[in-house]
C-alpha cells in the first residue's frame, strides 16, 4: 500500500518452548543438539512465513531436519500443544511474557547465519499524531 511507510527495528531472537516438566528444564540454555530429536511444533508457512523458515533455518544450521509433530498458526495453539507435552516449539522470545501455563522458555545458544524474526513498525505516510511520533523516536532509540 503506497499510503503506507515502514521501518525495520530489529530481528527478535527465538527461545525453545518446551512442557514445563520436560527433560530440559534445568538447562539455562540449549544447542539444536541437545533438541534436535525432538517432535517439534511448527507454524503453517502459509500464514506465518517467517516464523516457518526460522524453525527450518535453526534445524538446518544444525545439520539436521526437524521431527515435525503438528502444524499449527495461532501463538496460543503453539504454546498449547507445548503445554500438553505435544512437542517443543522455537518461538519468538516475545512470547515469554505471554501467561502459558505449562511451558517453560529456555535461551538457545547464538547461531551463525540464523537471523531472528524481523521486526517493523508501520504506519500511514504523514501521519503526524504525537503518539506516532513518540513511539518511533522510542523504536529508534
Amino acid at each position: 500500500d503506497v499510503t503506507l511507510t515502514t521501518r525495520f527495528i530489529t530481528n527478535e531472537t527465538c527461545v525453545l518452548a518446551v512442557p514445563a516438566h520436560h527433560r530440559l528444564v534445568s538447562h539455562s540454555e540449549v544447542s539444536i543438539d541437545d533438541f534436535r530429536n525432538e517432535p517439534v511444533i511448527v507454524p503453517e508457512r502459509r500464514t506465518r512465513p517467517h516464523s516457518h523458515d526460522l524453525t527450518m533455518n535453526v534445524f538446518k544450521a544444525g545439520g539436521c531436519v526437524p521431527v515435525i509433530a503438528q502444524y499449527a498458526e495461532e501463538k496460543q495453539t503453539i504454546l498449547s500443544f507445548v503445554a500438553a507435552g505435544l512437542g517443543i516449539a522455537l518461538v519468538p522470545s516475545s512470547y515469554k511474557n505471554m501467561n502459558a501455563d505449562g511451558v517453560k522458555y529456555l535461551a538457545l545458544s547464538p547461531m551463525k547465519n540464523v537471523d531472528g524474526l524481523p521486526l517493523s513498525a508501520m504506519w500511514h505516510q504523514g501521519n503526524n499524531n504525537i503518539y506516532v511520533n513518540a513511539l518511533l523516536d522510542m523504536l529508534s532509540d
